[in-house]
């Protein structure tokens, strides 16, 4: 049977507005290497124009675009200009909202998504 198969190792959320809302801990793994780690988060998104619910995982590395914003908007507390302080264990269900755009990562030689307009969101925002 002919089918169509998407050999990309990354799913990119499409551009839009959206509120997230975090499901559960994120997973931290250590990147292959040994020599850093990754979180992968479970969320549930919601995009704004379409009025649609979609639910999958978003990988994030500490230098990723926008993870300190991210951070700061799910309860951490910036304590320095590049760290935050933050409690994996207490982002499960909180929100917040961002604009996604996708860029091309001339290092890395693909697309990625792009967090912009981060902001904290509460039930009663939306």
């Amino acid at each position: 049977m002919k089918e169509v198969t998407n050999t990309s190792k990354f799913k990119l959320i499409p551009e839009g507005d959206y509120i997230f809302v975090v499901d559960g801990k994120p997973q931290k793994r250590e990147v292959n290497n040994g020599k850093g780690f990754f979180r992968i988060w479970s969320l549930r998104y919601f995009n704004l124009e379409e009025r649609r619910e979609i639910i999958g995982s978003v990988i994030f590395f500490g230098n990723s675009p926008s993870y300190h914003e991210i951070l700061i908007a799910v309860g951490g507390v910036e304590t320095s200009e590049v760290e935050v302080e933050w409690d994996d264990e207490s982002v499960a269900g909180k929100r917040f909202s961002a604009t996604i755009t996708h860029e091309k990562n001339e290092k890395l030689n693909r697309v990625q998504e792009i967090f912009s307009d981060v902001k904290a969101v509460t039930e009663k925002d939306w």
